[in-house]
């Protein structure tokens, strides 16, 4: 089992401003992927990647913030990379997924990013700490 990817790639923004503190890609037993955080303007946050059942395809991706879902986007954005490293498994070429979250509120929020999987269950993905300041948004939606 590989340890999950953590990124640190951006400064602190100016007050008001999205800031990403923390991206952890790390996806559960039954489920492969990749997922990536950008800011946007405006305070808005895409995430993106692709996400892959290994027993049972994923049809979507979900983001929730404490016990609310702030987003949700269909798992189905061609990915001929994937395909190439996955050949065997149904879904691959079309395992891509994007997403726009806008922030709202003040402070940090902990975005945790799920795997839908055809019968409804869910596999963790990975998690997203944002943070605005004085004057700016942080819980997103």
């Amino acid at each position: 089992m590989t340890a999950p990817a953590s990124l640190h790639t951006l400064p602190p923004v100016a007050a008001g401003e999205l800031e990403i503190v923390d991206l952890t890609s790390d996806p559960g037993g039954i489920v492969r992927g990749r997922l990536t955080a950008r800011r946007r303007e405006n305070r808005r946050l895409e995430l993106a990647g692709w996400a892959l059942g290994l027993e049972l395809p994923v049809t979507e991706v979900e983001v929730r913030v404490g016990d609310a879902l702030a987003a949700a986007a269909p798992v189905e954005l061609d990915r001929p990379d994937v395909a190439d490293s996955f050949p065997g498994v149904a879904g691959a070429g079309t395992s891509g997924f994007r997403l726009e979250l806008q922030a709202h509120g003040d402070g940090e929020s902990r975005l945790e990013v799920h795997a839908v999987l055809e019968d409804e269950s869910r596999e963790p993905l990975g998690r997203v700490l944002v943070r605005t300041g004085a004057g700016g948004d942080a819980a997103v939606a």
